[in-house]
Parts: structure tokens; sequence; C-alpha cells
């Protein structure tokens, strides 16, 4: 019977300044998915002592992701619970604070828009507090601080060709937008920029040759509002992964760490029964969405 495409996260203890370019053979701990949500896209952030990861959680009855988390402490995780969830689709919870407050940029290609929650009870009470940018098709939206300016980075998806847009930030407003051209660096987003020894790096999709099939990190030479330019350092293919179960990765496309954690997304095919069950419902609700929309 057919296999289905499933992602789940996975989690490390981080050694001392390494990250996943020095270090591919520590193994990973895979967070086990729940019945009805697969896992992706983690994100990490430290509140009160305890380490909560922040991922997409793919409702596979209502075929759209929410926002959920769990919390890891040494090398074991909780269950994952739901965070924040909406009428639409939601992914790549990117995580952050803002002095004492904690905010986050959550993909909603889906809603057209870009848009800002704040955790008004964290970790599971969010109210949007700001829409950055409407009528928009943007995905993995990923925020960068450099040389005292802002920025986001983000992944536009447009019939006439993708591209990245790199937006110019200033007191919450997006300002200037600059499109990188290369179409060598025409890659998603795949994490938060991180320094090492003083150089930037930038982790991107390479789905070249299927969703999730590497991991491609770029060390950036320039940046400002109006200029970009970035190196492959290194790539970072599936079977390079490690996981405590042995289960050889067949996807990556997420990468993200702090001080204490590593974490990363890893892809896999299983049979579904679920999605059997599912199917009849879904084309019935297909059709009937095409009868009405003519009407």
């Amino acid at each position: 019977m057919k296999k289905f495409e499933k992602w789940n996260v996975a989690f490390r203890r981080r050694k001392p300044n390494t990250t996943l370019i020095d270090d591919t053979k520590t193994p990973f701990i895979i967070i086990p998915n729940t019945w009805r949500y697969w896992c992706a896209d983690p994100h990490l952030i430290e509140f009160n002592d305890n380490t909560y990861v922040f991922a997409e959680l793919y409702d596979r009855v209502l075929r759209r992701g929410v926002i959920g988390y769990c919390t890891i402490n040494g090398n074991t995780a909780s269950k994952w619970k739901i965070a924040l969830s909406t009428p639409f689709h939601l992914s790549y919870p990117n995580i952050f604070y803002i002095d004492s407050d904690v905010y986050m940029i959550p993909e909603s290609y889906v809603a057209k828009e870009i848009s800002v929650y704040k955790a008004i009870n964290f970790p599971n009470k969010w109210k949007k507090v700001k829409t950055l940018k409407k009528d928009i098709i943007t995905v993995d939206t990923t925020p960068l601080c450099a040389d005292g300016e802002n920025y986001l980075l983000s992944y536009l998806l447009n019939d006439n060709g993708d591209s990245l847009q790199l937006f110019k930030s200033h007191n919450g407003d997006l300002q200037d937008c600059f499109t990188i051209k290369d179409a060598e660096k025409q890659l998603r987003p795949a994490g938060n920029f991180f320094k090492v020894d003083n150089i930037l790096y930038r982790p991107a999709q390479d789905c070249k040759n299927g969703y999730g099939c590497a991991l491609n990190f770029y060390s950036v030479n320039n940046i400002s509002h109006n200029n970009y330019s970035e190196t492959l350092f290194k790539k970072i293919t599936p079977q390079m992964i490690t996981t405590n179960s042995g289960i050889i990765a067949k996807g990556i496309h997420t990468y993200n760490f702090n001080d204490k954690y590593e974490v990363i997304d890893i892809k896999g095919y299983e049979f579904d029964a679920l999605a059997y069950i599912m199917r009849p419902i879904w084309y019935i609700k297909r059709r009937l969405t095409k009868i009405f929309s003519k009407e």
C-alpha cells in the first residue's frame, strides 16, 4: 500500500562551540509524533529556565498546519501541545524576544500576509499584534539584525518565478525590499542566521532534487537594504544525519540551535491508516466546494 510523507522533529544536546556544520556524527533524538499530527520546522526558545521547541504540527485530519510546542530536558521531550491555531495553514514559527516579551512570525502564506503574534500567556495564548505585509505570498520569514539594522528575509512564491526578498525593518514597519536575483541562491530559509568565529551563516533549503533533499549553509558576504551576497560553505544531506533509532532520514529542511540544544526536522514515509480513512471525506469536500463555487 502507498506510504505517505511525514516529518519528525529531532534534537540533541549541543557540544560547546559546535553546530551541524562541524558535527554530523552525534545522533539526534527523534520526538514522537501524535496520532493526528506530524511535526516539522523546529525553532527554540528559553523561557523560565525551560527549553521550548516550537514547530509546525501538520493536522492530518484538517490537512493544514497549526503551531505546537514541547519542552526538552536532557535526552527527553514532553508531548506536543497546541500553541496557536487559525482557520488557515501555519508553519515555520520563528520565535524571538523583544526586551522581555516573546513574539512569533509564523508562516501564513495562505492568508497572504506576514504577521507578528505576541505571547499573552506563554506558551499557549497568542495575539496577532501587527500585520507587516498584506497581499503577499511568502514563506519561511526569518528576521536578522546586522550592523545595527533590522531585516526580514522571506521567500516569495510567484507564478513568474520564486525569489528571496530582503525587507529592511524600521520601528516595526517594513520599508525597502530587495530581490536577491542570483539563481543559485534562490533557496528558501531553513532556520535562523547564526554567527561562528565572526562569520554570519544562513541555512537554506536545497530542494533541487526533491523537497528537503539537503540543507545548504551559506556564509554571508554582504548585507544592506540594497545588496546581499553569500557563498555556499557546506551542504548537509539527509544521509549524513544519524538518529537514536537508526532511522535514515529521507529529507531535512530546517535547523536551529541555542546554547543548550540543536533541532532539526527529518522526513520519512509510512503507512497512514488515517489518510485512507479521511480520503473519501476529502474527496467529497472537494466536490462540494467545486459545486457550490459555481453557483
